[in-house]
């Protein structure tokens, strides 16, 4: 039974325990939607943070195959190089190239 006095409205011992009811519940509900967006914050930026990680290893990753690949690419123009010039026979250059290949 509502009661009205001077502007106030008065609830009766039932309402207003209702009330502290659904006030109690507010609140666990703030907080759980609290938690779960510090969860997803927190998650999101170690996601952030893993995928830089994995594109700085893979430009690494990247990086080291193409000095491998110049090596290589070095290593045989020494060998023609070489040939040309008659310091190695044909023989030895095709065993030699045959080496940094499988290398």
């Amino acid at each position: 039974m509502l009661y009205v006095e001077k502007g106030w409205t008065i609830f009766s011992k039932f309402q207003h325990k209702k009330l502290m009811i659904s006030y109690f519940i507010y609140i666990i509900v703030f907080i759980i939607l609290v938690f779960v967006i510090h969860t997803a914050v927190r998650f999101a930026s170690i996601g952030i943070k893993e995928k830089d990680r994995l594109k700085k290893e893979k430009s690494e990753a990247d990086e080291e195959k193409l000095n491998k690949e110049t090596n290589i690419v070095f290593e045989l123009e020494k060998l023609e190089n070489l040939r040309k010039r008659g310091s190695i026979s044909d023989e030895e250059f095709l065993k030699a190239k045959e080496k940094i290949f499988k290398e």
